[in-house]
């Protein structure tokens, strides 16, 4: 087993505990056995980093930490058997949790006097999280009593200023040692211009319990983008393209992004939008969305029926691509395969986009980026605008974000389409490859 330990360079900067206090947890007939805690502090600090230039150099328990092994180690019943069968240990990112958690591991393995002992490494997800979470905090406020539970939470109170620097120091015991104060601050700095970012700061470098979703995009920065974008000189312009088919009876968005042509440009966005014509009047008045009022403008389109007619849209799209260089459309999986399978037959090329936090979050943090730089050009579209500010973030523990349907109450089929597209432009940018127009010419039905 590789063990990796990370410390400051200088071992004077390791802050020692000073004076052992044994924990208020301590069962009444239980004692303080400093020969079992001195065994466990040893044998952690007996074990040596493994990688880079820490290689071979001893790891020191920082005060807090020698506070927790010595609190589950040497507190023992009668029996001489430790009275803490369960250790919840909650802190911030980076103070040194995960090298604790291995070096306990590695005790009980093979430091523990144990035959054959087994040890197992686990993550759960948020909400069983939160049960532990629950009962750690009873037994801490007194409202439980489990003598064999033993809790430790470092973090800020709910009503705590997030923005005080002396709560970051209360809720991060390593602060300055495992991690600087200005990795914390210029986190901090971001997090006050991003919505999604300070829910992340506060969670994972506080460790507030917040909720996971939350409004995103902060729409004075959105409005100060809406540069216009010129239609008729983008023709030929490479770009690409993001379909967001939804259900049939409601909004289909496509999405075009062209990437910009040198660093002064920005990313041009044309953003489309379909809905059934039938149904147009009963939106308007159950969803309160000036439906019709978009139609008139001519900033939405509507195919015959109560369902939208995705043949239309397809056509359209072909239009679309004898102007512009489409060279790839995203796509959501869910319910656009007959419609992708078509695209693909006018000569498209489709590529599916899965909507999970590994792929889109890079490109939904990219768009906040270049909306907050103002390098993106949207014509303030006012579907678009409207679907921008229904977004609500999910976001997981990593701090990886993705646009939350569930918790949006309203549409934000434009901009989901908007972040794949994005995100191909990104990754693709000016492809000087041909479009399909100029090599297989244009289809005749």
């Amino acid at each position: 087993m590789q063990v990796y330990f990370y410390a400051r360079r200088e071992a004077a900067d390791i802050r020692k505990l000073k004076k052992y206090k044994q924990t208020r947890f301590k069962a009444t007939d239980s004692v303080y056995d400093k020969a079992a805690a001195d065994y466990a502090v040893a044998f952690v600090e007996a074990l040596a980093h493994t990688k880079g230039t820490w290689a071979g150099k001893p790891f020191e328990l920082i005060d807090w930490q020698e506070q927790i092994i010595r609190d589950v180690f040497g507190t023992l019943k009668p029996n001489g058997y430790r009275q803490f069968n369960t250790a919840y240990v909650e802190i911030p990112k980076k103070m040194g949790k995960s090298e604790l958690a291995a070096a306990v591991a590695l005790l009980l393995t093979c430091g523990d006097n144990e035959e054959r002992a087994e040890v197992y490494g686990c993550a759960a997800d948020r909400n069983q999280a939160s049960i532990v979470f629950n009962v750690a905090a009873d037994i801490i406020d007194g409202r439980k009593n489990d003598p064999t539970f033993y809790p430790v939470i470092y973090g800020a109170a709910q009503e705590d200023d997030w923005t005080d620097p002396k709560v970051w120091k209360k809720a991060n015991p390593s602060l300055g040692i495992t991690v600087g104060m200005d990795k914390v601050k210029a986190a901090f700095e971001s997090a006050k211009q991003n919505p999604a970012e300070e829910n992340s700061f506060r969670q994972l470098r506080l460790n507030q319990w917040v909720k996971q979703a939350i409004r995103w995009m902060p729409m004075d920065k959105w409005d100060a983008c809406a540069f216009p974008v010129d239609e008729k000189s983008l023709e030929g312009r490479v770009c690409y393209g993001g379909l967001d088919l939804s259900s049939s009876t409601d909004i289909t968005a496509f999405v075009l992004v062209f990437p910009p042509l040198d660093e002064e440009d920005k990313y041009c966005v044309l953003p489309y939008f379909w809905i059934p014509e039938d149904n147009i009047h009963l939106r308007v008045r159950r969803d309160h969305v000036n439906y019709d009022v978009w139609k008139k403008q001519g900033f939405l389109q509507t195919t015959e029926g109560n369902v939208v007619h995705y043949g239309y849209i397809e056509q359209f799209i072909e239009t679309l691509g004898e102007k512009y260089n489409i060279r790839e459309i995203a796509f959501d999986r869910w319910g656009a395969v007959q419609m992708t399978q078509n695209l693909e037959n006018l000569g498209f090329s489709v590529v599916p986009f899965g909507q999970g936090f590994k792929d889109m979050s890079p490109p939904t943090k990219e768009l906040m980026k270049l909306t907050l730089e103002e390098k993106i050009a949207h014509g303030g579209h006012p579907v678009l605008r409207w679907m921008m500010d229904n977004i609500f973030i999910r976001t997981d523990p990593a701090g990886n974000i993705k646009a939350d349907k569930e918790k949006s109450t309203e549409k934000i089929d434009g901009a989901v389409a908007t972040i794949m597209a994005l995100d191909r432009a990104i990754r693709c940018g000016n492809d000087t490859g041909e479009s399909v127009y100029n090599t297989r010419g244009l289809l005749v039905f």
